[in-house]
């Protein structure tokens, strides 16, 4: 990863990612000490099963939260997407478009995603973009990012100033 400190953009969670996280947060956690306390009343392989998967989806939870995009950089030369323990940087000479689009989320499908769970995260769909990766918090505030290759949906805190930035970085705005 590139160490130049950059112009940051946030990544806020927008209404829908914060009830999807909420939701299946819940339900892992209800599930997996329901399984737990199941588990310690229980004796042999029945008990194992039990406090295995009780353990199993405490842990996954727990672990969720690597799926959150923890926010966006502009160094001289990349855009950096920080998520996990690292993230994904973009060199800024493949954009070749920059556009606020907005829910540009609606319609898709995932195909190898997280769908809501802290974030909206992987392979995705649509038929008005093809085949795109998602690193969105906020799926109503997103902005697509076409490279060569590959298109990109991102949600910045400041869609307009992040699309500014980005233009001014490379010199085109």
């Amino acid at each position: 990863m590139e160490q130049t400190m950059g112009q940051n953009f946030a990544a806020p969670m927008g209404k829908t990612t914060i009830g999807m996280t909420a939701f299946a947060s819940a339900i892992l956690f209800f599930v997996g000490g329901l399984q737990l306390v199941m588990g310690l009343k229980r004796s042999g392989a029945v008990r194992a099963i039990l406090l295995t998967t009780g353990s199993l989806l405490l842990a996954g939870l727990i672990g969720s939260v690597l799926l959150k995009i923890r926010g966006y950089e502009l160094t001289p030369s990349h855009l950096v997407i920080k998520y996990g323990f690292s993230g994904r940087e973009i060199p800024l000479a493949d954009i070749r478009e920059v556009s606020v689009q907005p829910n540009a989320l609606g319609g898709s499908r995932r195909e190898a995603a997280n769908g809501g769970l802290w974030s909206f995260l992987g392979a995705f769909y649509s038929p008005q973009l093809g085949q795109f990766r998602a690193y969105v918090s906020d799926p109503v505030n997103t902005v697509v990012i076409t490279l060569p290759e590959q298109i990109v949906v991102i949600s910045p805190d400041d869609p307009n100033r992040f699309i500014q930035a980005v233009k001014k970085q490379k010199g085109t705005g």
